[in-house]
């Protein structure tokens, strides 16, 4: 399939246990282009990637995706209300599959794979499930599900306050929503905070049409990635786990382990900011680490 436009909507249909739905996604650089799959995080549409990102990602010479996730953004929702927490219609392992199956849609066999925070376990269980289908992992802003260090150290738990805002309940309607949607990023980008970087991502996703995402049920399914710790030391591809320094839900000692989790891991801090945020001076810095490490050797 070509490209549109860079940066233009498209939509994949893909099969999934429970019926087909659309994925939307948005293409940048060359479409013969090695391709970076960006998946998305809790309570995002597509633009918690910045598009300017994604523009210096593609000069690198890729074909960079960002897409929705389900019951995100202009991605099929969910015709559920009203679930069980504990029986949630759908699981992380599910949403892994939903990032095979846009590559399948779009006829790509093997791809680089990054996920910011809740995208960044996705992308955990990608490379777990799919090995073949990974050429290189880049988890973003989170943990390896493990509550201690390889000496048994426990890690420092969030800041209450914090934990407060994100274990609120979600309001009814979609202006509370935003309003709602902008206590958990100033929340978790601490002072990292950018109100205008913030509204100029709002923009972009008002523009696109884009709803809320439905983070009552992603709330839910978060706890069934389970903790990957173990299992990530199988996973082969080369791996550069990217640490806000300033995370309030992911320490240093988490992203360390994190880290030494992974035959082939690596750990970049990015010096300044908090969780859900990535600011333009970190683009440049970024996208060269990840190009880097997409040319590292697997194991």
């Amino acid at each position: 399939m070509g490209d549109i436009g860079l940066g233009e909507e498209q939509r994949a249909t893909i099969a999934t246990s429970d019926g087909p739905i659309e994925l939307a996604y948005q293409s940048f650089g060359p479409p013969d282009g090695p391709v970076f799959l960006l998946i998305t995080g809790w309570f995002s549409d597509l633009t918690l990637w910045p598009s300017g990102f994604c523009e210096t990602l593609a000069d690198q010479g890729y074909r960079v995706i960002r897409y929705d996730n389900r019951d995100a953004g202009l991605s099929t929702r969910t015709a559920i209300e009203v679930f069980d927490t504990r029986h949630p219609p759908y699981t992380m392992p599910d949403l892994a599959a939903d990032a095979i199956g846009l590559l399948d849609s779009l006829g790509i066999g093997a791809a680089h794979i990054a996920g910011a925070a809740f995208g960044g376990t996705i992308s955990h269980l990608v490379a777990i499930e799919h090995p073949s289908r990974v050429l290189s992992l880049v988890p973003m802003a989170t943990a390896s599900g493990a509550r201690a260090d390889g000496d048994g150290n426990a890690f420092v738990a969030p800041d209450p306050s914090v934990i407060s805002v994100l274990g609120s309940p979600f309001p009814e309607g979609e202006e509370s929503l935003r309003a709602h949607h902008r206590r958990l990023f100033a929340a978790m980008a601490g002072r990292s905070f950018d109100e205008a970087e913030y509204s100029t991502r709002q923009r972009e996703s008002a523009d696109r049409g884009a709803h809320p995402a439905r983070g009552d049920l992603q709330r839910a399914i978060g706890p069934t990635a389970g903790d990957r710790s173990s299992a990530l030391g199988n996973v082969v591809a080369p791996a550069l786990v990217v640490h806000p320094e300033l995370d309030p839900l992911v320490s240093l000692a988490a992203a360390k382990t994190h880290a030494a989790a992974f035959a082939n891991g690596k750990l970049l801090v990015l010096e300044g900011i908090g969780h859900g945020v990535l600011p333009s001076r970190h683009w440049g810095p970024l996208a060269a680490a990840m190009d880097q490490n997409a040319k590292r050797e697997r194991l």
